[in-house]
């Protein structure tokens, strides 16, 4: 902590000095992760072919030749339909295909020799997975061949003057669509499909760059990790100050409360104690009771007097009210539906919700992510544990809260159903002109 004493440390000598160095002069330095291999089963090197590359977009290839020989290799497998490629039905290499991981934490590579520390910041992570791009080709030219082949037997079907005719008929079948307009402020719409073809055209135009893969025991892999060392004593200039330096050597568990809180605790203890609530549901935006008074030092029975005005009470968690000067419009009864289904199930599926009220995708997220968590394959669910103890210890405060959810279910409901009819209405008067 910032405020120890010395004599603090006196059962806890320091042992070792180390110097660090930090070489910023080598910016290619690549993390590869392999999320499908186990630790323990590492890909054949010796196997490895080819290594292709495109520094610009961060993109790597490894060709590796498979095993011929292996008792997994389909030695009796049969061509695919319309396919007399020997080599298609029988591939003899595979291809590992490289995903880029955007960084949340800063990656060095770390080498220590003589007493001394060196740093290199890793620039990309990626992460690499099997892809076969030929078969892939293969049987996308193979679909295109039967829908092709689809069509000239369906104009065989027909007479030639019928289809003279509707080759020249002035009267073409096409498709409408129609895009619900965001509700309150949402984000700019997506890109164009042009911009986005000229981006794949830019990423095409790249070329690949052949490497050959240098095992650890070359003399090429030894000479450049000599290179990894800095070559200057400089000193590092420090650009954070003590307190910040601090807390990114040991950052603070964003779930605790005040974790993002700017002010100290001597300072927020000053402060009356609704507002003392408030700014730590604003922070955390849902803690349990226990934890907010153990946190505030203050009586329960005060804390519980206070809580009720900034907070409700959901699966016996205290949850910041929504604020109508943070969610726009009806943005706010929208979050209060989140919470209404929430007080009564753990997991509350995204598209159910989204049907429910009309919101832009990114502002459901923005929703969701305060008080839930992802679920694969399930929704979002609440992001703490039902609070037994809490709703053991007060039952009266947790029915006169759901008394109060009760109340606004049969008020805010309706509300939701109406505003999606107001806007269906006005999106069918906009078409019909």
């Amino acid at each position: 902590m910032l405020g120890a004493r010395m004599e603090d440390f006196e059962d806890d000598p320091v042992v070792q000095e180390i110097d660090v160095y930090l070489n910023t002069s080598n910016e290619n330095i690549w993390m590869l992760q392999y999320p499908l291999r186990p630790r323990y089963i590492p890909y054949d090197t010796k196997r490895l072919k080819e290594v292709r590359v495109r520094p610009v977009q961060a993109k790597m290839q490894m060709d590796f030749n498979l095993d011929l020989q292996s008792e997994f290799y389909d030695q009796d497998a049969e061509l695919m339909e319309d396919d007399t490629d020997e080599g298609m039905r029988r591939p003899r290499q595979y291809t590992l295909g490289s995903h880029c991981v955007v960084q949340k934490n800063n990656y060095a590579v770390g080498l220590y020799s003589r007493g001394q520390l060196h740093l290199v910041p890793i620039s990309n992570v990626l992460q690499l997975r099997p892809c076969f791009p030929e078969i892939d080709a293969r049987v996308a030219e193979q679909r295109e061949r039967q829908h092709k082949k689809a069509q000239e037997s369906m104009e065989n079907l027909l007479p030639t003057t019928q289809i003279e005719q509707q080759k020249g008929s002035a009267m073409h079948r096409f498709q409408m669509r129609f895009r619900r307009r965001p509700q309150g402020e949402a984000p700019a719409q997506h890109a164009p499909t042009y911009t986005y073809r000229m981006h794949q055209q830019r990423e095409a135009m790249e070329p690949w760059r052949t490497y050959r893969w240098v095992g650890k025991q070359e003399r090429a892999a030894r000479e450049h990790l000599g290179s990894l060392f800095a070559l200057t004593s400089e000193r590092i200039p420090m650009q954070l100050d003590l307190r910040k330096h601090l807390e990114d050597l040991a950052p603070v568990n964003k779930a605790q409360p005040g974790a993002q809180e700017d002010l100290p605790r001597g300072q927020l203890a000053q402060l009356p104690l609704r507002e003392q609530i408030s700014i730590l549901l604003r922070r955390s935006h849902a803690l349990q009771f226990r934890t907010l008074v153990e946190w505030l030092g203050a009586d329960p029975a005060e804390v519980l007097a206070e809580v009720p005005s900034v907070a409700v009470l959901v699966q016996g968690t205290w949850v910041e009210k929504t604020d109508p000067s943070k969610w726009k419009g009806h943005q706010s009864s929208c979050r209060d539906l989140l919470l209404y289904y929430y007080n009564r199930t753990r997991v509350v599926p995204r598209k159910q919700y989204q049907d429910a009220t009309g919101l832009h995708p990114e502002i459901v997220e923005r929703i969701f992510h305060e008080v839930a968590v992802p679920r694969l394959g399930l929704g979002w669910e609440f992001k703490l544990p039902r609070d037994e103890a809490f709703l053991t210890e007060y039952p009266e405060v947790a029915l006169d809260q759901d008394r109060k959810w009760d109340e606004m279910g049969r008020t805010i409901i309706p509300y939701l159903r109406q505003q999606r009819e107001r806007v269906l209405r006005q999106l069918q008067q906009s078409v019909l002109g």
